[in-house]
C-alpha cells in the first residue's frame, strides 16, 4: 500500500509541475528541470522524459 501511495504521489508532483508549465509563459531552467525529475521519478523513463521536454520546449 506505501509503494502505491508514493507512487501516486509521484503523479501528483508531475501534473503540479504541468499547472506551473500552463501558467507561466516564460519557463525557467530551473523548472524544466524539476519537470524532468519529476517525470523521471515517476517512471516515465529517461528517453520518453526526453522526448516530453523536447515537445514542450518547441
Amino acid at each position: 500500500m506505501k509503494k502505491i501511495s508514493s507512487e501516486l504521489e509521484n503523479t501528483r508532483k508531475t501534473f503540479s509541475f504541468f499547472s506551473k508549465l500552463k501558467r507561466n509563459s516564460q519557463v525557467s531552467n530551473d523548472l524544466w528541470n524539476e519537470i524532468e525529475e519529476a517525470l523521471i521519478q515517476a517512471d516515465v523513463g529517461v528517453a520518453a522524459t526526453s522526448r516530453i521536454i523536447d515537445v514542450l520546449q518547441a
